[in-house]
């Protein structure tokens, strides 16, 4: 795996997504609401590390590793609904390769492409 992507709900009220990029060792956190995920972005390190122990993966160094607990260019939302688009949206771009280039302005689009694509099985940008 490339990349791991973990959705966060934090206290039933707002979603996060964190990324583990396998590859370049570096954890991302993505918030919608420019707030930092120092305590996430550390829980994932220790899960990663755990389970390449428990599963005997190998050597697992941490210190190998680059905690970015807020990414400073993804798009913010200017409500307090719409979190749970951000991270879709956030996750889909992201395991594409594609660059973060939405805006609260095109949510209520996006919402009916995924609406769509849950429909048709499959997502067409």
């Amino acid at each position: 795996m490339d990349k791991i992507f973990f959705p966060i709900n934090i206290n039933n009220d707002h979603w996060t997504l964190a990324v583990a990029d396998m590859e370049e060792k570096v954890i991302r956190y993505y918030n919608s609401l420019t707030r930092r995920g120092t305590f996430y972005v550390d829980a994932i390190l220790r899960f990663l590390a755990d389970h390449a122990l428990d599963k005997s993966v190998g050597d697992f160094d941490i210190t190998q590793w680059r905690k970015v607990t807020y990414v400073d260019d993804a798009p913010q939302q200017d409500n307090g609904w719409d979190c749970g688009m951000f991270v879709i949206l956030a996750a889909s771009f992201l395991a594409d390769g594609l660059p973060l280039v939405y805006h609260q302005g095109e949510i209520d689009e996006y919402r009916m492409k995924v609406a769509a694509a849950i429909l048709r099985g499959y997502i067409s940008y």
